[in-house]
């Protein structure tokens, strides 16, 4: 019942799933309304003619205020069932993203994070030097980090090389984020140790036995308001914009070693 990740150092989009109980007290969703995808050129296929090699362009506009955010471009050699490039080039603002040494017959999907771009207009070249037929589809993502939204959570992680290393995080914290419609709460039992629970009775006992198996006891709440004016702050923003926004009562971190592998820890959550 959480979406997860390794802590980032800015805030990004967090889930609107409804809530569901299991058996076992979590199921990990990730629907479409988990995405915090936005394609800012959606993907297109570009296939190689006859003659000389193919060479087209592409633009498309950014605003200056995303530029700041994350950018994926990903490539899929012989998209639809159509033949693979073996020799291409692609070309971004002038840049070279990718060269002919980065294709060959094996090469399936290219994915990384993308640097050279503007405010305005950005342009995308693609140059097919392969045979007649072959073709190669290219797009690229925003993943938008909205303001006001703590940065306990990614609502989905794709478990992408490019996707993980272009995140910046806190050593030894993982953000999560337990599903809306669900009353989790952080309490102080007797002994003196902090404890999560739901006031609605929705076992949490697989999170538990995860952290005391990977000794983890440090959880903080993402926001510092008390649990009361966070829900206020839900139901006046959902009366002001018309429509459903995160109760901040969900985000927690929890802390771990410093020299742990983040992305171990947060696939092992995947799996409760």
């Amino acid at each position: 019942m959480l979406t997860f990740s390794a802590c980032q150092t800015q805030p990004t989009q967090p889930a609107s799933t409804g809530l569901q109980k299991q058996a076992s007290g979590f199921k990990i969703q990730t629907t479409a309304s988990d995405s915090v995808k936005t394609a800012v050129f959606p993907a297109q296929i570009f296939e190689r003619k006859t003659g000389k090699p193919t060479i087209e362009q592409r633009t498309f506009l950014l605003d200056a205020a995303d530029l700041n955010q994350r950018f994926i471009f990903t490539l899929i050699n012989g998209p639809s069932g159509k033949a693979r490039v073996s020799s291409a080039t692609v070309k971004l603002n002038g840049k070279e993203l990718l060269s002919p040494k980065d294709f060959n017959q094996q090469v399936g999907t290219l994915s990384l994070p993308l640097e050279h771009l503007q405010a305005g207009q950005n342009t995308l070249e693609i140059k097919l030097a392969s045979q007649p037929g072959s073709a190669i589809s290219v797009g690229i993502d925003l993943f938008k980090l909205p303001e006001n939204t703590p940065g306990a959570v990614h609502s989905l992680i794709e478990d992408t090389p490019a996707v993980r290393q272009s995140m910046e995080y806190v050593p030894g914290r993982i953000g999560i984020k337990f599903l809306e419609g669900m009353q989790v709460r952080l309490q102080t039992q007797t002994n003196g140790q902090k404890q999560l629970v739901d006031l609605s009775g929705i076992s949490l006992i697989s999170l538990e036995s995860w952290m005391k198996q990977r000794n983890i006891s440090t959880i903080h709440r993402a926001v510092g308001l008390s649990p009361e004016q966070l829900d206020q702050d839900e139901a006046k923003g959902e009366a002001l914009l018309g429509t459903d926004t995160p109760n901040l009562n969900l985000f927690y971190y929890l802390e771990t070693s410093p020299q742990a592998d983040i992305w171990a820890l947060v696939d092992q959550l995947r799996q409760l």
